[in-house]
């Protein structure tokens, strides 16, 4: 048994690591462009937005509340999954990204915003997964792998998702039209994939149905859908926007192989480490044992992330901008 401030010690440390592996690969990868100063203030930033949003729910949840009751439950799970938490979130990070991380005199390229968005994502992450640790008792273990493999990453996907529209209407700043059609989606883009993410979650926990009826039940199907699309979409955009450190002349600044060999190992143990738990989920189902379904969903966004972090420079690439 672990005394209680060993406990306390153990909390911090799931909670915080899950974020911190992340938010080091894409300062690893960005450091030469951001600098300390947009670094430091993105990450606190995303400590910040935290707290704001958790006041912005409370008083939605109360006025909420005041409403007549009667709605079904996926209605009510919907609205939960939008209204209290997707677009508040979403909202206060977009805000502060235009606000203040847009008008910092070190953001000078969309590949600032786009990283910089990832970081006010998982500083976001790692106050929201603290706090339910604190407040998760003895289960603190199992809620702690379960936050770690789907909600952080599921926010860095959403800043990837913020980050890239922002970075685009950037680039797209000399046609009004364009620009104005990437905010809007940088917004609207995290907002939809972050309701469809806990929507379904929140359904399933609302039904209270049991375990053994789960696989009979569409809505865990939708998250399965949910979980790959963003996954994939993750690896496209960030792919992206990586790749255009190598590949354009604002964004030139380059990180070392040095650097990014750490993150590659990282994130080859990911790799491993979610195809192992996928292959087990496989050989469950195959042994009558459906259950395992439920394995692999916590095994897509660290294989999505363990991809993006096995990034390289196309070659044809590097050859390209060694002519330039």
């Amino acid at each position: 048994m672990l005394n209680g401030f060993t406990l306390r010690l153990a909390l911090i440390f799931l909670a915080l690591l899950p974020s911190g592996l992340l938010a080091g690969f894409f300062i690893a990868s960005f450091r030469h462009r951001l600098g300390r100063d947009l670094v430091t203030l993105a990450l606190g930033l995303g400590v910040i937005s935290a707290f704001v949003a958790i006041a912005a729910e409370l008083g939605l949840q109360y006025l909420l509340s005041l409403t007549p009751a009667g709605a079904s439950t996926l209605w009510s799970s919907f609205r939960e999954a939008s209204v209290i938490a997707a677009v508040p979130e979403e909202s206060i990070k977009f805000l502060l990204l235009t606000t203040i991380i847009r008008r910092h005199e070190d953001c000078d390229s969309g590949g600032d915003l786009f990283c910089a968005a990832v970081l006010i994502g998982l500083g976001f992450a790692a106050v929201e997964n603290l706090l339910y640790l604190i407040d998760s008792g003895s289960h603190w273990l199992s809620i702690g792998l379960a936050r770690s493999t789907l909600a952080v990453p599921g926010h860095a996907i959403f800043g990837i998702m913020m980050g890239h529209g922002l970075a685009m209407a950037w680039r797209r700043a000399v046609d009004p039209a364009e620009r104005y059609k990437w905010q809007v989606l940088a917004l609207l883009c995290p907002v939809v994939a972050h309701t469809l993410y806990d929507f379904p979650l929140m359904a399933i926990n609302a039904v209270g149905q049991p375990t053994a009826g789960l696989l009979n039940n569409p809505l865990l199907y939708l998250q399965l859908g949910v979980l790959v699309l963003a996954a994939v979409i993750a690896w496209f955009v960030a792919r992206q926007e990586l790749v255009r450190i190598y590949t354009t002349r604002q964004d030139l600044d380059q990180p070392t192989r040095r650097a990014l060999l750490p993150w590659r190992l990282v994130g080859g143990l990911m790799i491993l480490g979610a195809l192992g738990c996928i292959g087990f989920a496989a050989w469950m189902m195959a042994h009558g044992k459906p259950l395992g379904l439920l394995l692999a969903l916590p095994s897509i966004y660290p294989l999505a992330f363990g991809c993006i972090m096995q990034m390289r420079p196309p070659k044809a690439s590097l050859a390209a901008v060694a002519q330039a």
